[in-house]
């Protein structure tokens, strides 16, 4: 499980995202009960249409339905509870997912009304009427019983992370601390100063049995400009963390 995620990983760092689709397939056949499964799968999809300019529509829209398929698995899905609230950073993807689908692709129809009906469950930002956020991060890792944490370093040298997960300069904050394995950990923006935001990754911890699992695969999905369709910026970073308290600096973001 891990070596194919870990190489699913490192196929995206390379530009190879039909591989990767491919071997994320092949992990939820192996690991169904891990819900990190469905949004990696789901995030790689959404990249790989980002990058292509496919004009089959009846293409675009079954890659689309599969990503919000594999979303709506993991909001609806009966998890461990060292899974709890994975939901709503999830149900945050599904927003921006289809969001961009309906602005950029012209597609309709795609949110999941009969079970998660909109008007209770699809986010948006007043007063644009969509979701939106100056900067989102989303970070995961593929080793189970781990603890790894996101740390964000803003440009008041304000650091955010799990015991300190709202700011006082910015009001950004980082969602629920996973302790036990695969994440999310997500850092929500929704108005950025100009200056740099400095993305972390610290290895906390490891409650692993073995000494033989060997390195955590880490990954960080980062968007400037969230919901601002015409401008936004996504990026896919990976890093391997083997050392206790290894702190490692993922990627840097620049505002304006």
């Amino acid at each position: 499980y891990q070596r194919r995620v870990h190489g699913a990983y490192y196929l995206i760092s390379i530009g190879e995202m039909e591989a990767a689709i491919s071997l994320f397939r092949t992990v939820i056949e192996m690991a169904p009960e891990e819900p990190q499964s469905f949004t990696d799968l789901a995030m790689a999809r959404v990249l790989s249409l980002r990058r292509t300019e496919c004009v089959d529509r009846d293409v675009v829209r079954e890659a689309m339905e599969e990503v919000v398929g594999n979303l709506v698995k993991v909001i609806e899905g009966e998890w461990q509870s060292r899974f709890d609230e994975i939901e709503w950073p999830v149900l945050l993807l599904l927003t921006w997912a289809v969001d961009w689908a309906e602005f950029k692709l012209g597609l309709t129809g795609l949110w999941p009304e009969a079970t998660i009906p909109a008007s209770k469950y699809r986010l948006k930002s007043e007063p644009e009427g969509r979701l939106m956020l100056d900067m989102f991060v989303w970070f995961g890792w593929d080793t189970d019983h781990t603890d790894l944490d996101l740390h964000v370093l803003e440009p008041s040298n304000e650091q955010v992370y799990y015991s300190h997960n709202r700011s006082s300069s910015t009001g950004a904050h980082v969602t629920r601390d996973f302790t036990a394995g695969y994440g999310p950990e997500c850092y929500l923006c929704p108005a950025a100063p100009d200056g740099k935001f400095q993305i972390q990754t610290n290895y906390y911890a490891s409650h692993q049995a073995s000494a033989t699992t060997g390195a955590t695969g880490t990954t960080i999905w980062h968007c400037k400009h969230m919901g601002d369709h015409d401008k936004e910026e996504l990026g896919f970073t990976s890093k391997r963390l083997s050392g206790h308290k290894q702190r490692e600096v993922c990627a840097t973001l620049t505002f304006p």
